[in-house]
């Protein structure tokens, strides 16, 4: 079994992700976006926390090259709930999914 790191696997199959079209980007925002508004929205899971609701968005757009690509690195934040614990070992896979 070769070494081979998720951004090359994922680069060299795009296809079988699912963002091979031109809507991709779009596609993966939105997702970010409704996740963090969701978490925040919901109250049932965030009653042991007193967080005010918060969503924080950065986008870096940095000079490297890599692969004659250029990166942008996005980080979404929010002051949702979280994965419950018993879930994090489903992280990866489609439990989540809609």
């Amino acid at each position: 079994m070769s070494n081979i790191s998720a951004i090359n696997f994922f680069s060299e199959n795009i296809g079988i992700t699912g963002f091979d079209s031109e809507n991709a980007p779009f596609m993966a925002f939105k997702e970010l976006f409704d996740n963090s508004i969701d978490a925040c929205n919901n109250k049932a899971k965030a009653e042991w926390h007193n967080f005010p609701k918060k969503i924080e968005i950065s986008v870096n757009f940095d000079n490297l090259e890599l692969d004659d690509q250029a990166r942008i690195n996005i980080i979404v934040r929010d002051t949702g709930c979280g994965i419950p614990l018993e879930s994090i070992d489903l992280l990866g896979t489609l439990f989540g999914t809609k």
